[in-house]
């Protein structure tokens, strides 16, 4: 009697070797078990994964540029900054960026189509290694100091940037609320900013309660502050909203959930591909994480990241 056996039929993701980038304190503990499930179906894809670790930016990505040599793709598990860190480790080493949302925020996910629930964004991953994924842009910031950082999302550098700061120093409550508590804690005390800008080469003044580079869509949540903007058309959309009182802020903020705050006349947005900051403005926020204060500028990188999503 002959024993035949079935061949074993390949995984998908067979001897695909990837470095996975998880943030400690994303999403607390619901975040390490969205990390922990994700690497589980990866492995059970097929995927030898490595696991990389650590709350500090600097850690992570000294650990993630020493296990690029041996990687396929990097995986970033986690929010809006562990995008963000992966975003630019993946520039830095030339490989392809995944990304499983288990933050708070999850902007880029939205920006990008990934699914935020479930095993959903990991299956997508696996398909989009079959296909090869998409090129989408990025942001390059340049900092005073010569350093240089990348965002997914958006830079926010008005009342935005301020909001973004007092809801990162919270981590109650959860998501969006707590960035809509942020707003409400910090109007009282802003005032209009005046900047001075470069825009595409044109040198221009301005007063403004908010100001935001955007590349994708939304910021703190789902607030699609740029509801037109799109990762991957070769621009970034300057968003400005002109003195206004602090009620009508409050009133807009919320249409920025809808996209309609942009339907009010004091809102503009423009498509640009440079901007400077020369002057004015608090601590900018990138991908919901502190940059510095102005000068700086923004450019946009067409094309520059290959996402598995």
């Amino acid at each position: 009697m002959i024993n035949r056996q079935r061949p074993v039929k390949p995984r998908p993701l067979d001897g695909v070797r990837l470095a996975v980038l998880v943030n400690p304190s994303a999403g607390s503990r619901q975040g390490m078990l969205r990390a922990a499930r994700a690497v589980a179906v990866l492995q059970e894809a097929g995927a030898r994964t490595t696991v990389l670790s650590a709350a500090e930016a600097s850690t992570l990505a000294a650990m993630a540029d020493d296990a690029a040599s041996s990687a396929d793709a990097l995986v970033a598990v986690g929010g809006d900054g562990m995008v963000q860190a992966g975003a630019e480790a993946a520039l830095r080493c030339g490989l392809p960026l995944g990304i499983i949302p288990a933050g708070t925020g999850n902007d880029a996910a939205r920006a990008l189509g990934v699914p935020r629930r479930g095993d959903a964004a990991v299956h997508r991953f696996v398909a989009a290694w079959a296909s090869g994924g998409r090129a989408v842009d990025v942001a390059r910031v340049d900092l005073p100091d010569g350093a240089v950082r990348h965002y997914v999302t958006a830079l926010a550098a008005g009342f935005d940037a301020v909001v973004n700061r007092q809801a990162n120093e919270w981590t109650r409550p959860r998501g969006t609320l707590r960035y809509v508590a942020a707003i409400f804690r910090r109007i009282g005390g802003f005032r209009p900013v005046h900047y001075r800008l470069r825009v595409d080469g044109v040198t221009e003044e301005t007063d403004a309660v908010i100001l935001t580079v955007a590349n994708g869509s939304s910021f703190g949540g789902g607030l699609r502050i740029a509801p037109r903007a799109v990762p991957d058309d070769g621009m970034l959309d300057l968003v400005t909203v002109a003195p206004i009182s602090r009620l009508l802020l409050v009133l807009i903020f919320p249409l920025a959930f809808l996209g309609l705050h942009v339907l009010h006349p004091a809102v503009t947005v423009r498509r640009v591909r440079e901007v400077r900051l020369e002057s004015g403005g608090p601590v900018c926020h990138a991908d919901g994480e502190a940059l510095t204060a102005p000068p700086l500028s923004v450019t946009v990188l067409p094309g520059a990241l290959r996402v598995l999503v």
